[in-house]
């Protein structure tokens, strides 16, 4: 049996060695002054050009407000409170191959929900970045103002809501 079974491998390794590659390059031989010609050869295959691709740049500002309860109006009898936004900017870049519409909006914490957030604009129609360069990529923005009152037991940098980006 084992005389059987190195047979086998004998042939095996045999066979193996004299096989060509499947992929082995052509040869051409030439002599002193010959030359060799050899065909280029393409084939075209489409892209995925039918195929949308989303790719959108959010770059969000600091959302940081400073509410100041203000100074007592005698004419009106009221404070004359106000918010004091830092950094209340959204852009939002296009460099998908297709136009897009970004919904910019506000949801109040639950502890917060007599403060409301407004946008200026609220919804951002960007062209497609087909033809653009990096740089010039269509883009725009928009800015959140808030308004009610904050109590002045909140701690700072307490979160109040959250700006949510939609991509329609």
């Amino acid at each position: 049996m084992k005389k059987i079974f190195a047979l086998i491998l004998t042939l095996a390794l045999a066979l193996t060695a004299a096989s060509v590659p499947a992929f082995a390059a052509d040869t051409d031989t030439i002599g002193k002054g010959g030359s060799a010609v050899k065909d280029v050869k393409a084939t075209y295959s489409a892209g995925d050009s039918a195929t949308i691709v989303y790719s959108v740049d959010i770059t969000w500002g600091e959302m940081s407000f400073t509410y100041n309860d203000g100074a007592w109006d005698p004419d009106t009898h009221k404070y004359d409170a106000s918010w004091s936004p830092k950094g209340n900017t959204v852009t939002v870049t296009n460099h998908s191959n297709t136009a897009v519409t970004a919904k910019l909006s506000y949801t109040a914490a639950d502890n917060y929900t007599d403060i409301a957030g407004k946008f200026e604009k609220g919804e951002l129609n960007l062209a497609t970045a087909v033809g653009t360069d990096i740089s010039n990529a269509p883009h725009d923005s928009d800015t959140l103002t808030v308004s009610g009152a904050l109590s002045s037991k909140t701690l700072a940098d307490t979160a109040i809501g959250t700006v949510t980006v939609t991509l329609n």
